[in-house]
This record gives C-alpha cells, structure tokens and sequence, in this order.
C-alpha cells in the first residue's frame, strides 16, 4: 500500500509500471513452505497433482464459492494464477524512480495476511 500511494503522490510515476514485488526470488515451493507455516501446519507431502483433478477441484470450489458466499481454498481464479511455472517480476524501477523499497519481509507479510483473513472469517 505504501508503495502504491508513493506512486501516487509522485509525478515521475505517471504513464510508468510497477512491480511493488519481493526483491528476492521466492519459488513457489517455499511461499507453500512460508504459508503452511503461518498457519502453523506443515506440509505432508509435495505432489504434483494431474491438471485434470485440479481443474475439476477449481470447478467444486467455484460452485461452494457460490453457493455460500464464502471464498474457497481452490477457485479456478487460483488455478490459473498458480498455473505459469514461474512469475518473473522486479522491484528495481520503483526503486530507482521512486526510492521505494518495500518494508515488510515476505514471511512476516504472509503472516499477517494469513492472521487477518483468518480473523476476519475469511479462513
């Protein structure tokens, strides 16, 4: 949010793209590892499951969605962000153009991001 509103207020920003992003590369095993472990789980086992039963377990999760009004662990909305093998994004243009580095480490976001949805009901 900071780096959204330091954008906003700056006139070097108009017309530019940001990546307000983790300047360290994070692969997705580990953000599954940091997540787990906000939650205070631990992840049993890593496998990779056929695209066929994930995209039918999207679907279920769709219809609960639906149907409660609640969001759901598994949406096709997070099936086709999880899709791509690798996301490449980097912080180094806010940086360099706007000074902005981002304050908040990327597993004390988690936790707090995990904290507050499941405070406010949405976990």
């Amino acid at each position: 949010v900071r780096g959204v509103i330091a954008a906003s207020r700056d006139a070097a920003a108009v017309g530019e793209t940001f990546f307000h992003a983790n300047p360290e590369p994070v692969q997705w095993d580990a953000l599954f590892l940091g997540a787990a472990h906000c939650a205070g789980k631990r992840l049993g086992i890593d496998l990779d499951v056929p695209a066929p039963l994930v995209a039918a377990g999207a679907l279920a999760g769709d219809v609960v969605a639906t149907l409660t009004g609640r969001a759901s662990l598994l949406t096709s909305g997070k099936v086709a962000l999880a899709r791509p093998p690798f996301w490449v994004c980097s912080p180094e243009h806010v940086a360099s153009l706007l000074n902005f580095f981002p304050s908040v480490p990327l597993q004390r976001g988690l936790s707090d991001t995990y904290h507050w949805y499941r405070d406010n009901g949405w976990l």
